[in-house]
């Protein structure tokens, strides 16, 4: 069944970016960011760790109409009456563009891994929410897409 998430930082990924940020006497570790480059910028507009009720809804919505078009590009392999387990993940920049995708768990299947992958690149763009401090979230945050043997075909 296929589903996305939100990384939280525990990926050991090399291509992503790594930050520690000290604000007084404490030290904060941000693991795998997209865009490390822009780190100066993490915090600016708002701070994208604990976002509002009505933030995590919005960001939810997204996630879920993320699913449908991406879904929507998938041309996924015939079942073939085993089961398998992938991950990948992506960035997008501000504009909902997906970059950077990165196979993160191989399902096993590589025609499954290489169906999500061409999907995400067919996709190309996401329609972003209204809230700029979930559009930073979406920056700076990879975005982990699951998929499994059910997302293939009869």
């Amino acid at each position: 069944m296929l589903f996305i998430q939100f990384l939280l930082g525990c990926s050991a990924s090399p291509d992503r970016g790594m930050v520690v940020l000290k604000k007084g006497d404490n030290i904060v570790l941000l693991k795998n960011l997209c865009h490390p480059e822009n780190t100066k910028e993490l915090f600016d507009k708002c701070d994208w760790r604990s976002l509002s009720k009505r933030q995590m809804a919005e960001h939810s919505e997204f996630l879920d109409k993320s699913v449908h078009l991406i879904v929507g590009n998938l041309n996924a392999p015939q079942k073939d009456n085993s089961e398998y387990e992938g991950a990948m993940s992506f960035c997008l920049n501000r504009e909902g563009a997906i970059e950077s995708i990165e196979l993160t768990k191989p399902s096993g299947n590589k025609e499954l891994d290489r169906a999500f992958e061409v999907a995400l690149l067919k996709t190309a763009k996401l329609l972003l929410p209204q809230d700029n401090c979930v559009i930073e979230k979406l920056y700076f945050k990879p975005t982990k897409l699951y998929y499994d043997e059910t997302d293939m075909v009869e």
